[in-house]
């Protein structure tokens, strides 16, 4: 846990923070922006709660899914420095994974080769992908990855609840806000970010078609 990894992130909590106020996408009827702050202030100060769990009582960076899919990022964003051709062709899949590719660097990490076959899709990959993109943007500061990935989940869970919202709309049920967003404390982190963008693209959708047979415009 880095004291210079969290003063730089300060900015950029002010950025996310600032996206999330302004933006209209983001907007939610009857919920202030003090509300929002307050909401988007207590998971980020979660954020750093867990990491200072993991830095200073469950150290082992070899098997916390906290830092091990960090480290890995790290890794893979030195690749860039060395050589940017086989850096952008391992983000966009394009290299086989057990050639010259797997001797060279993902022999190097923990986490990217699983253990045993699942028989399913590696999600680590993708873990370890966004942690080197978003190395570098923060010069490799695990504080700064962190908020920045906090905020797109925060927005996404405001989608979701407005989709939540507009659904129970359309269907007569009295759903308000501030259920919607005792829901979006107990499982902040639960609700993957492209949940919430899809189901309220989903229910925009749902509206717009069945809106005039409603009585609704």
């Amino acid at each position: 846990m880095s004291v210079i990894g969290i003063l730089l992130a300060i900015p950029w909590f002010f950025i996310m923070l600032s996206l999330v106020l302004k933006l209209k996408l983001f907007r939610i009827n009857g919920v202030s922006n003090a509300l929002i702050t307050a909401l988007f202030s207590w998971k980020i100060i979660g954020t750093f709660g867990l990491q200072f769990l993991y830095t200073f009582y469950y150290s082992d960076r070899s098997t916390s899914d906290l830092y091990r899919f960090f480290d890995d990022g790290l890794i893979l964003t030195k690749i860039a420095s060395t050589s940017a051709l086989d850096f952008w062709k391992i983000i966009f899949g394009l290299y086989d994974e057990f050639g010259t590719y797997r001797d060279l660097y993902f022999d190097q990490m923990n986490s990217w080769i699983k253990a045993f076959n699942t028989l399913s899709y590696n999600d680590n990959i993708v873990i370890i992908k966004t942690n080197a993109i978003l190395n570098l943007l923060s010069g490799g500061y695990y504080e700064i990855n962190a908020l920045i990935i906090s905020g797109l989940v925060f927005g996404s869970l405001i989608l979701l609840i407005k989709a939540f919202m507009e659904s129970a709309r359309m269907r007569g049920l009295g759903l308000g806000v501030s259920g919607g967003f005792g829901f979006s404390a107990l499982d902040l982190d639960a609700l993957g970010g492209n949940k919430g963008i899809g189901a309220f693209h989903r229910n925009r959708d749902v509206h717009s078609n069945y809106a005039p047979f409603c009585g609704q415009k």
